[in-house]
């Protein structure tokens, strides 16, 4: 009877045993379990990570990284990070306009009008055609000339005088012929084109004075002979 009773008592003294090592001891293969308020230390909040984000150094600004986050098949984190560099466009230049051509100097000297004031040309005056002649009466003693160039950058003359294209020039005419050159000179300072006119001036006409003496009184005396024959 004794046996079974001890052996009962050895029975109930392992099964506290075991239960006092199960109190001060955790079971084999369990991480120990920890409690926030006894360690002090608070999980990191979203305020936490983010002061922690900004705290990071920033990139160099020429150069730009990429990270991508991914999980991977075995339940890990994948993370590829790609590593590129800022082009930096350059300003594009305006381009400049060339410099126009030099304009050549013109080469031409036709006269595109001329008149005379109280003469009348033979011929319309044409640029193509360089002589004329005219007739005017004896009472005309000048007329007024007027030309206008083809080219306004040409100059113009009459028997060497320089004139203003457009304005009247007042020329003398004398009794019998007359020569007017009309030149003209292109901006090319070597083209020239002459106009020759003649116009003629009548005389002035002749009064013939006839003289028919002064009547001269002639005393006539009659002498009365007596006639002495008887």
């Amino acid at each position: 009877m004794m046996k079974p009773l001890f052996k009962s008592l050895l029975t109930m003294t392992a099964a506290f045993s075991l239960i006092a090592c199960q109190q001060v001891e955790p079971v084999s293969g369990l991480a120990p379990e920890t409690t926030t308020q006894e360690l002090g230390t608070s999980t990191p909040t979203q305020e936490t990570a983010s002061t922690t984000e900004n705290q990071t150094p920033q990139p160099d600004p020429a150069t730009s990284t990429t990270q991508t986050s991914g999980t991977g098949t075995n339940g890990s984190t994948d993370t590829t990070t790609t590593v590129g560099t800022t082009s930096t466009t350059e300003p594009t230049a305006t381009p400049t306009e060339p410099a126009p051509e030099p304009v050549a100097p013109s080469n031409i000297a036709d006269l595109a009008a001329l008149s005379f004031s109280s003469v009348v040309l033979d011929q319309s005056f044409s640029s193509d055609r360089t002589s004329y002649s005219a007739s005017v009466a004896n009472e005309v003693i000048s007329t007024e000339l007027t030309v206008s160039p083809a080219d306004s950058s040409a100059s113009v003359t009459v028997n060497g005088q320089e004139l203003v294209p457009g304005q009247a020039t007042l020329v003398t005419l004398g009794v019998g012929v007359n020569l007017i050159e009309v030149a003209t000179l292109a901006e090319d300072g070597v083209t020239q084109k002459s106009y020759f006119f003649t116009i003629t001036r009548d005389s002035a006409p002749v009064t013939t004075t006839v003289d028919t003496g002064t009547p001269v009184a002639i005393d006539m005396i009659y002498h009365v002979e007596a006639d002495t024959q008887k």
